[in-house]
């Protein structure tokens, strides 16, 4: 609330010193009552700007005043965001959820059908378990009487059943051993998409809850009010800030505007300021004033009156010094010769 208050505060000096300014640079014109082409085009950039500025100013303003509406709407949006964030993070884990368990399932058959095996041999083998042959043998006694006798002994299968079981049993253990690490690896990452997914959809009202931007608040303005409504309330901003500007190119001039201007051409004058209004024409033939500052120009010509007074100065200090060398050449022209001569050869 505290940075509300002075976000607040500061926008709202920064809009007022803005239009303050649109407003107090716009002239009176021509001081009559009718808005002139020339008038209209030289204010098209402040109406620009104060349009601008009309539609910033009326949107929070428009969403300030349908906020019971707008959070209605807004509940709505988000309820319906918060579903469709669900579906979607469902939808997703879902999907990865089903491989992995299509995985386990794969690995998990290929064990069933070897336990099923496993389990028929070992029917198989448990009922011929119990069940004899019975075969006859036959010997003779020391009499020589030929002597036939029966007796019993297992089931000729029975061994093979018992090897099968062995073997398949040596298989399970074997592929028990191999996938074990496999299936360790896939349940982990089922158990992680189940936990992403359970934290994904635990923050699903959170980021529904986000939904409430000022653009999202804006688009719900637009809904709730209607186009009518809303152009309506942006034209009367529009109006409040526009309407300054025409009323002063529509303003006629009074004593205090010519007061004013001469007040302001006295200022002028006192800091050596001198306007030839409308004095030439530029390249587009649009007439310019020529402006002259009298006391620039006055410092300016001050400083040229000094550099020439430096310079004349000089010239004269060079023709004395010339009238004095040659007095002295005249009075003894051979030492000028000879001390020359020595300049010359160095010495």
């Amino acid at each position: 609330m505290i940075m509300s208050f002075a976000f607040g505060i500061i926008w709202g000096l920064m809009i007022f010193n803005i239009d303050r300014f649109i407003v107090t640079s716009t002239g009176k014109g021509d001081g009559t009552e009718a808005i002139t082409w020339e008038e209209f085009k030289g204010a098209i950039p402040r109406i620009i700007m104060g349009a601008i500025i009309a539609l910033t100013i009326s949107k929070p303003v428009e969403i300030r005043m349908f906020k019971t509406e707008i959070d209605v709407k807004l509940y709505e949006r988000q309820l319906e965001a918060e579903k469709k964030f669900k579906e979607y993070a469902t939808e997703n884990y879902e999907d990865r959820v089903k491989l992995a368990d299509d995985d386990l399932a794969k690995v998990e058959n290929q064990r069933n059908q070897l336990q099923e095996l496993l389990l028929e041999t070992t029917r198989k083998f448990n009922d011929v378990a119990n069940k004899t042959v019975i075969k006859y043998r036959s010997r003779t006694d020391d009499e020589g009487n030929i002597i036939t006798y029966k007796y019993e002994v297992p089931h000729p299968s029975i061994k093979s059943y018992q090897s099968q079981i062995d073997k398949i049993s040596n298989q399970l253990a074997e592929f028990d051993k191999n996938n074990a690490e496999k299936l360790r690896k896939i349940e982990k990452y089922r158990d992680q998409l189940l936990s992403e997914k359970e934290n994904v959809l635990g923050n699903n009202k959170q980021v529904a809850a986000s939904l409430d931007g000022l653009l999202e608040r804006i688009h719900l303005a637009h809904e709730v009010a209607g186009f009518w409504i809303t152009l309506f309330i942006t034209l009367l901003f529009m109006a409040i800030e526009l309407t300054p500007i025409f009323f002063k190119l529509m303003l006629i001039k009074t004593p205090y505007d010519y007061i004013e201007e001469n007040i302001k051409e006295l200022i002028k004058a006192e800091q050596g300021i001198y306007v030839l209004y409308n004095y030439y024409k530029d390249k587009e033939g649009q007439e310019r004033d020529l402006v002259k500052h009298l006391n620039v120009d006055k410092v300016i010509d001050a400083q040229k009156d000094a550099r020439d007074i430096e310079r004349k100065l000089a010239l004269y200090a060079l023709e004395q010094y010339e009238q004095t060398m040659k007095r002295r050449i005249d009075m003894d022209p051979e030492a000028f010769v000879k001390l020359n001569d020595q300049k010359t050869n160095g010495g």
